[in-house]
């Protein structure tokens, strides 16, 4: 069952425009200018500073730059859904949504009580197929924070792109924002404490065509940004009893998508207590009937089976 609790629809423009969950406690805001930041605040602090929202595609269009804002739209949705492979039978869905149209895409926020979570949507011509160049995604935590960082061993050699051919597989390493190893990528789910015992884990959600989120920082920053496999070019048969494809060549964009392309969401499941990371369903969630992508089963099970590893080295 689906209540739609509330729903309008304005003119707008640029600004400021904030976003609260169904409890109250957490709060997004997003700053529209000549660029787009974000930032999400709990009880009145500041878990993600301003943090900046952009995307490349080919034909020399920009999403998140100079564009100029059309409507914005209010939400809000509390809706049962039956889950499938998942260990409960329903999942609640409850949250408050923005949705800040502009020419060319749309942004989308939703606040939730125990998260929050943005993703992109095309808007441009249905019939034609585009090229992902690259996509700007910022998590800036304002101070330095420690992290549960899950560093990726990578098997494809030792340069760069070596670490994108990996098992997703590593202990966490307990450590500061600021002493972020040189050049090495972490997979997600990856967890960072803010005050009070506070938890807020990255991770990304509605996988479809499109390369799953790494993150990297850089020395000294409280910043980590989002990097993202380019698109496979070519692709050999190798690794044990040659069971893998290897990607030998890349092009220079990350992904083909579609003029009405929906985007996977960037989110945030964020909490008091280490156990209700691992049992929480925004990654289920976000695979409602109202979405147009699917998410992969396997992604979803990778994803509660990481949380779960996350919990076992926060506490251990």
């Amino acid at each position: 069952m689906t209540v739609l609790l509330a729903g309008t629809s304005l003119s707008a423009n640029s600004g400021d425009y904030s976003l609260t969950s169904p409890d109250g406690h957490i709060t997004v805001n997003v700053a529209v200018g000549n660029d787009i930041k974000y930032s999400i605040s709990r009880d009145g602090k500041v878990l993600i500073a301003p943090s900046a929202i952009s995307m490349n595609l080919s034909d020399g269009i920009v999403f998140g730059e100079n564009d100029r804002l059309r409507k914005v739209n209010r939400s809000s949705y509390d809706e049962t859904c039956q889950a499938t492979a998942y260990k409960k039978a329903e999942v609640r869905d409850n949250y408050n949504q923005i949705r800040l149209q502009f020419n060319e895409f749309s942004l989308v926020f939703r606040a939730y009580d125990d998260g929050a979570a943005y993703r992109l949507e095309s808007n441009l011509d249905k019939k034609k197929e585009y090229k992902v160049i690259s996509e700007q995604a910022e998590f800036d935590f304002g101070t330095d924070r420690k992290a549960f960082v899950p560093y990726v061993i990578g098997l494809g050699g030792k340069q760069f792109d070596g670490q994108f051919y990996n098992s997703f597989e590593n202990t966490y390493t307990v450590q500061n924002i600021s002493g972020w190893r040189k050049d090495k990528l972490a997979f997600l789910p990856l967890a960072v404490e803010a005050d009070n015992g506070v938890k807020v884990l990255v991770t990304d959600a509605n996988l479809t065509n499109y390369p799953g989120m790494y993150l990297l920082g850089d020395e000294g920053s409280t910043k980590l940004k989002g990097v993202f496999a380019t698109y496979p070019k070519v692709v050999e048969q190798g690794g044990k009893h040659l069971l893998h494809g290897i990607v030998t060549e890349r092009e220079d964009f990350i992904a083909k998508v579609s003029g009405d392309e929906v985007f996977p969401w960037r989110a945030f499941i964020i909490s008091t207590d280490d156990a209700q990371l691992a049992v929480n369903d925004a990654t289920d969630a976000f695979k409602s009937s109202r979405d147009v992508i699917i998410d992969p089963k396997l992604r979803l099970v990778v994803m509660v089976w990481r949380s779960r590893i996350s919990l076992v080295s926060m506490q251990g």
